[in-house]
């Protein structure tokens, strides 16, 4: 890995539904079959799904 490639690991927790919703679609943006969520529907399966903000990292490079 190149040394100036850098990554940085956050926690969900400070992040909104809506901004969750943008950073998941932002990473499926180029796909043959698109996919996109709003944060509402997010924040509904994130909840329905028994998932926690506290022990989910998000992942940003550069």
């Amino acid at each position: 890995m190149p040394s100036d490639t850098q990554f940085e690991f956050h926690t969900a927790l400070p992040y909104s539904s809506m901004q969750l919703a943008q950073i998941l679609s932002h990473c499926f943006e180029n796909y043959i079959v698109p996919f996109v969520i709003d944060g509402e529907t997010f924040g509904s399966r994130f909840a329905a799904e028994d998932l926690s903000l506290k022990h989910s990292i998000i992942v940003t490079h550069q």
